[in-house]
C-alpha cells in the first residue's frame, strides 16, 4: 500500500503509520497471549461451569473480556490505516475496509456486553443475544477484508515492497471462514488456538505497516 498505509506512507505520515503499525503488532501480541492462556490454564477456582465467564471466574472473566477490548481497538487502528490506502481506492476495497470496521466495532461492543454476562447460565437465552452479535460481527469482519484484501492486491506493488505484504489484508479474511470458525467449531481449546493463529497473522499485518513507514522514512 501507500500513502496512508502499508507501503510508502509519505515522510510527513511515516512515523503515525509506524505507531499504529507498532500499535497493531501489540493488538496481536495481546490476542496471542490470551488466546493461549484461555487454550491451556485449568479453571479457576472460582470458575462455575455452565456459566458464561467459564472457564474464568467473573473477576478473569472481566480481565480476559478488557483484554480483547483492547485488542479490537488496537487492530482497528491497523484496519483503519489499510482502508484509507490508495490501494482500497476502488469502491469495492475501500467499503470491504469501512464493512471490516463496523464488524471489529461491533465485536469490540460485543466483549463489552459479555462483562455483565459472567455468571449467566451458557447457552441461554439470556446469553443468545451476544452470540447472534458475536456471529455477525465475524461475518462482517471477514467479508470486509477479503474484500479490502483483494482491492489491495490488485493495487500496483509499491517498489521495495515484499510481495507478501499486498496479500496480508486478504489472507485475514480468508482465514475467517477457513480457519477461525471451523475452529470455533471444534470446542473451547480449538476456538482459542484458530483465534491465536489468527492473530499472528495481524501481527504480520502489522510489521507490514511498520517496515512501510520505514522505507518512506529512508526516502
Amino acid at each position: 500500500m501507500s500513502t496512508a498505509t502499508l507501503t510508502q506512507p509519505p515522510r510527513t505520515a511515516s512515523s503515525v503509520v509506524r505507531t499504529v503499525g507498532i500499535l497493531t503488532i501489540v493488538g496481536a501480541v495481546i490476542g496471542i497471549v490470551g488466546g493461549t492462556v484461555l487454550a491451556f490454564v485449568p479453571p479457576g477456582p472460582g470458575a462455575v461451569e455452565g456459566t458464561f465467564a467459564y472457564p474464568l471466574d467473573p473477576a478473569g472473566h472481566a480481565l480476559a473480556e478488557a483484554s480483547f477490548i483492547l485488542n479490537h481497538l488496537l487492530l482497528g487502528a491497523g484496519l483503519l490505516v489499510a482502508t484509507l490506502s490508495p490501494e482500497a481506492g476502488t469502491r469495492p476495497g475501500r467499503l470491504g475496509g469501512w464493512i471490516a470496521l463496523a464488524g471489529m466495532a461491533a465485536l469490540t461492543v460485543a466483549e463489552a456486553w459479555a462483562i455483565p454476562l459472567a455468571g449467566a447460565a451458557y447457552p441461554s437465552d439470556e446469553t443468545a443475544g451476544i452470540d447472534v452479535l458475536y456471529g455477525v460481527s465475524s461475518m462482517l469482519l471477514g467479508v470486509g477484508l477479503v474484500l479490502l484484501g483483494i482491492g489491495i492486491a490488485r493495487a500496483p506493488r509499491s517498489p521495495g515492497a515484499p510481495r507478501w505484504h499486498r496479500w496480508i489484508v486478504l489472507v485475514l479474511g480468508i482465514m475467517v471462514f477457513a480457519v477461525v470458525t471451523p475452529g470455533l467449531m471444534l470446542g473451547f481449546t480449538g476456538g482459542r488456538l484458530a483465534l491465536v493463529a489468527w492473530q499472528v497473522a495481524w501481527a504480520a499485518f502489522g510489521v507490514a505497516i511498520v517496515q512501510a513507514a520505514n522505507r518512506a522514512g529512508r526516502r
